[in-house]
């Protein structure tokens, strides 16, 4: 009977410890105080800060004359010649349009979050307390979208993996019947009739 009282207990004392030690993530100036300094990371292969190529990639569309990119920068690390991880971030004083494609047309199929997670080797541009804005996010993460009040700039950022090589190929199977060498096969069919 003692056993039975004293699993549950052990188990909610066990998730009690894992959800304290979470890091808190919105954006209060406390978070990045307290968080623990970031691992060493790998440095990207390539960085890009073609504006209109980083609005493009991340957004699938070209910027138009109103849309106003301030800051824009991807991040590619390469393994064997392929892009094995990417990520990207925009900062962007966006057209009426952008904002429908984005917010009402919801492109994306972002969901409002409270929070946006926002890595610690983000550029110094980017944005980092994210009180008083509105964030869209991709559920699984990947995306995050923070716009300001009356979206005068929108902060968005993105990360994900490359391709992965597919599977190699099978060979063909190997004939499992006996290979006949002219017009009848070398066995004579099954007979029902003899057992």
């Amino acid at each position: 009977m003692k056993r039975a009282v004293i699993l549950p207990i052990a188990l909610a004392v066990a998730g009690g410890a894992i959800w304290g030690c979470k890091i808190r993530t919105d954006g209060s100036d406390a978070t990045h105080k307290n968080a623990s300094p970031p691992a060493q990371v790998q440095p990207p292969d390539t960085t890009v800060t073609d504006s209109t190529a980083v609005f493009q990639r991340a957004f699938w569309k070209r910027p138009t004359a109103a849309d106003k990119i301030l800051h824009a920068e991807r991040r590619e690390w390469k393994d064997e010649n392929a892009v094995s991880r990417w990520q990207w971030f925009l900062e962007v004083e966006p057209s009426p349009e952008i904002v429908s494609h984005l917010r009402e047309n919801n492109s994306f199929r972002l969901q409002s979050a409270g929070t946006a997670a926002i890595p610690a080797d983000a550029p110094d541009w980017f944005i980092r307390n994210t009180k008083d804005t509105e964030i869209l996010a991709a559920p699984g993460g990947g995306m995050s979208l923070i716009f300001t009040p009356g979206d005068a700039k929108l902060y968005a950022m993105g990360a994900g993996g490359g391709f992965r090589a597919g599977a190699p190929e099978t060979p063909a199977p190997v004939p499992t019947t006996p290979v006949t060498t002219g017009r009848f096969p070398n066995t004579p069919p099954p007979n029902p009739a003899k057992k």
